[in-house]
């Protein structure tokens, strides 16, 4: 009778032995171990990150499990207006893995201070709902022309589980399907100007090309 022996890393072994008498038939894992049964057979903790999707805003396409993505490449600058604008590279589409409960979204850039220390207001959306508890209102200080410079990060964490959809509180049953995630911004008045993606300085004198560019970047992380 064949056997297989699997030795323990400091000691005692497990064996598996074949019948005396065979069937002739191959045991495939990749048919045993399927999508539909993975979760029963190798069980995920709660709590556990199922999917990290990650890149600078430069182009790139990541494939991840649920997907391949390519993230907007930003290669300009962006201004303030009194009305509220998508910040470039901030939009994604995006469906997590059957078993997420939770999704975290993370959009972070530069917001480069135009005049009177700048005041900028930031929301993102869900299929076009503002999700108000994760807007943020950034200013500086008062000056004539200050150039303050800031990295913002604007998130969201995404129930997928809840008792019941209330978008504008990112609450959902079920995700199924893809939703568009973005953050938008505006200042606070024509007084208060901001620009995004934005070095003022390099190197002991003003930012010039290539590094006048601070590309943004955007996570998403999809959790058990």
């Amino acid at each position: 009778m064949a056997k297989l022996r699997l030795n323990g890393d400091t000691s005692g072994y497990i064996e598996i032995q074949s019948p005396a008498v065979a069937d002739n038939s191959t045991l495939d894992l990749a048919t045993v171990v399927t999508s539909a049964n993975a979760a029963t057979l190798i069980p995920v903790k709660a709590g556990t990150v199922l999917e990290h999707l990650s890149s600078i805003c430069d182009g790139s396409s990541v494939t991840v499990d649920s997907g391949t993505y390519t993230f907007t490449n930003v290669t300009a600058l962006q201004d303030t207006t009194t009305s509220f604008v998508d910040i470039t590279g901030s939009s994604i589409s995006y469906t997590p893995p059957s078993e997420a409960t939770r999704v975290e979204y993370e959009f972070c850039f530069q917001c480069k201070a135009i005049d009177n220390g700048g005041i900028n207001h930031f929301q993102p959306l869900i299929d076009g709902n503002i999700v108000y508890k994760s807007c943020r209102t950034n200013a500086g200080a008062y000056q004539t022309n200050s150039h303050t410079v800031r990295e913002i990060s604007i998130k969201m964490v995404i129930d997928c589980a809840a008792a019941s959809t209330d978008a504008s509180e990112a609450k959902f049953t079920s995700w199924t399907t893809p939703k568009t995630l973005k953050v938008q911004f505006r200042s606070y008045n024509t007084s208060y100007d901001g620009r995004l993606h934005a070095n003022h300085w390099w190197n002991g004198t003003g930012a010039t090309s290539p590094y006048d560019i601070a590309k943004p970047y955007l996570t998403i992380r999809a959790i058990k």
